[in-house]
């Protein structure tokens, strides 16, 4: 303890002046380091504040190109319009053309596609329809020929009304037969038409049989079923009309059970025709228990019941197929219809009659036998429900009349 006393109150040794030379260097570093840091940190906010205002400038420059992006954009869609605008002037110009080729009898126009060569043409064709409808608003004269109503070949002067109409002096007036020549036509005054390059005169009027041939074979399947549903609802009506014979005899025999009993109703029952008094017979015609009544009543309507509801799920199944016969029709002539226009297009309009007649004639026949089947069916089916609920009130009138005034342990009917 002494020793170290002795130690510490010592004076200054060797090893307190090499801490005090490492105090002073440790601290000599700290210095510096803090220098380095606080340049570090100056350095640190400088490069900071210029990669942000770097960072802004690019952000500028990102909108700005944006802009012109949004710019160059709409100028495309503004081009893009433009072009096909000029695109549909040149279809028009082209289609003016063709069809100014075609209406103007004898005029050449300029072949080409530069817009030099179609603007030349353009002019001719407007020149020369400029003349034509000049011509077409006078009245000439001039010799030609015609078709008589005969036949025969007539020729002398034909008075013009411009294009529209043709009067053959001395015969009558005239209408475009197709292919420039004119045909008489009956009656007086003048037929107006349009031109001379197509027939005028109106076709005769179709039959029922141009109309089912246009409807091809489904049109035939159609006409088919419904001949089979008028012919099953006419057997329908006939045998509801023999089921329902009777119906006074019935009430006859009603009050003969309650005036002259059960066995002389009987045997006019057997005689009398009808659905009614044959109920009223299997009734009657067996032991008097109350128990068999109802059975005997039930037997016997359940026995009439398909003569009653014969042919009817077939007439109502004939009304319901035949509008789809009719949609077949309508797919299978669409379907020819935009086979013609794939292969020859719509340039002839004659060409897709056919698939358009076979697709609406189906139609309307499928309609034509559906909706007098329909009602029809519906009306002998409720004229059937009718009849069997007569049946059912006449073998109950049986009943209450034969238990209310006769004594079943009296009177015994020989069952057959």
């Amino acid at each position: 303890m002494i020793a170290l006393l002795s130690l510490a109150f010592a004076e200054p040794g060797p090893l307190d002046a090499a801490y005090q030379r490492e105090y002073a260097y440790l601290s000599a570093e700290i210095a510096a380091l803090n220098t380095q840091r606080d340049t570090l940190a100056q350095q640190r906010q400088q490069l900071l504040g210029e990669r942000r205002a770097a960072l802004a400038s690019t952000g500028a420059e990102v909108l700005d190109l944006a802009a012109r992006r949004t710019a160059a954009e709409d100028q495309l869609a503004q081009l893009e319009r433009s072009l096909d605008s000029a695109r549909e002037g040149v279809d028009r110009v082209e289609s003016t053309l063709v069809q100014a080729g075609s209406s103007l009898p004898g005029i050449e126009l300029p072949e080409g596609t530069d817009p030099a060569t179609q603007a030349a043409a353009l002019a001719l064709a407007l020149t020369r329809a400029d003349a034509r409808l000049a011509a077409g608003q006078r009245i000439t004269t001039e010799p030609g020929e015609w078709f008589r109503l005969d036949g025969t070949q007539a020729s002398g002067e034909i008075l013009r009304y411009g294009r529209i109409a043709a009067i053959g002096l001395g015969d009558g007036p005239l209408a475009p037969g197709g292919e420039g020549r004119l045909i008489r036509v009956d009656g007086p005054g003048i037929y107006l038409f349009e031109g001379e390059a197509k027939r005028a005169i109106p076709s005769p009027e179709k039959t029922w049989a141009d109309q089912l041939r246009a409807g091809g074979v489904v049109g035939w399947v159609i006409v088919a079923l419904g001949l089979i549903g008028v012919l099953l609802a006419m057997a329908r009506a006939v045998s509801l009309g023999l089921a329902a014979r009777g119906q006074r005899d019935a009430r006859a025999l009603l009050d003969r059970i309650a005036s002259h009993g059960a066995t002389a109703a009987l045997e006019h029952a057997r005689r009398a025709p009808g659905a009614a008094p044959r109920v009223i017979c299997a009734v009657l015609d067996g032991p008097a228990d109350p128990q068999c009544f109802e059975d005997r009543a039930n037997e016997a309507i359940l026995a009439e019941t398909p003569a009653i509801e014969r042919y009817s799920a077939g007439i109502l199944v004939i009304a319901a197929v035949a509008p789809l016969l009719g949609l077949l029709g309508t797919v299978t002539g669409m379907i020819g219809t935009f086979e013609v226009l794939t292969e020859f297009g719509t340039g002839d309009p004659r060409m897709l009659s056919g698939g358009i007649s076979e697709a609406l004639i189906t139609t309307q026949l499928g309609l034509i036998v559906a909706i007098p089947l329909l009602l029809v069916g519906n009306l002998l089916d409720r004229a059937g429900h009718n009849l069997l609920g007569t049946l059912e009130s006449t073998a109950l009138g049986v009943i209450n009349r034969w238990t209310r005034d006769e004594d079943p342990g009296d009177h015994r009917l020989a069952a057959k």
